[in-house]
C-alpha cells in the first residue's frame, strides 16, 4: 500500500503541466500523550487544478494499524464577487488491512475570513467516518469548532508559524470523554 501511495503521489506531483496549480498538504495528528490511547495519523493531501473549475485530489492516511488512499475529481467555483470560494469533491479508494473499497465526499467553503471543511467517508466493514471544521481567521491564527469521527467534537485553534508553510493546531474534543488532539500541517 505504501509503494502504491508513493507511485500515485509522485505521478501527480511530477507529471502535471503547471506546478503552480498543484498544492500539497502533509500533516500529522495525535491524541495528546496524556490520553489513554495516543493514536497517531500521518497524511498527505495533494490537489491539482486542470482548469479554473476542475481538478483532482488524492488523500493518503496511515496509522500504525490502518491505512487508506482515496482519489477523485474536484469542482471549484468563486462566488460573491470573488469574496467567496467553494470546492466540492467525490472519490473512491481502499483501506487496509483488509483492502476494502471506500468512498468519500468533501466540501470546502470560504467566505472572507470564515472557512468550512467537511469530509465524509464510508466503507464496509468500518462504516462511516467524518471530519467537519469551521474556523474564523484572525491575523496569524484561526479559532472555531471541529468534529471528527472516533474522536468527538469541540473547540479548535490554529496558528500559522511566521515565515514558514507550517500550521500547528490543537483541539479539545469530547467523544466519551474530553481529549486533547494536536496536529501540524505543512503546505507546499
Amino acid at each position: 500500500m505504501k509503494k502504491l501511495v508513493l507511485i500515485i503521489v509522485g505521478t501527480l506531483l511530477f507529471s502535471v503541466p503547471v506546478r503552480g496549480q498543484t498544492s500539497v498538504v502533509a500533516g500529522g495528528e495525535m491524541l495528546a500523550p496524556t490520553s489513554e490511547s495516543p493514536a497517531k495519523l500521518v497524511n498527505l493531501y495533494p490537489t491539482h487544478q486542470f482548469t479554473d473549475s476542475w481538478g483532482m485530489w488524492l488523500f493518503a492516511g496511515v496509522t500504525p494499524q490502518w491505512a487508506e488512499m482515496l482519489a477523485g475529481p474536484l469542482y471549484s467555483q468563486s462566488f460573491a464577487e470573488g469574496d467567496g470560494f467553494a470546492q466540492f469533491g467525490i472519490g473512491a479508494g481502499f483501506e487496509q488491512p483488509a483492502f476494502t473499497p471506500r468512498v468519500a465526499g468533501s466540501v470546502f467553503l470560504k467566505y472572507q475570513k470564515l472557512t468550512f471543511f467537511g469530509f465524509l467517508e464510508y466503507s464496509e466493514p468500518t462504516g462511516r467516518w467524518h471530519q467537519a471544521i469551521l474556523l474564523y481567521r484572525f491575523k496569524s491564527w484561526k479559532a472555531g469548532l471541529m468534529s471528527q469521527g472516533l474522536r468527538g467534537a469541540g473547540p479548535r485553534i490554529e496558528f500559522d508559524v511566521p515565515k514558514t508553510p507550517i500550521t500547528a493546531w490543537g483541539a479539545y474534543v469530547k467523544g466519551g470523554s474530553w481529549q486533547p488532539l494536536v496536529g501540524i500541517q505543512l503546505k507546499l
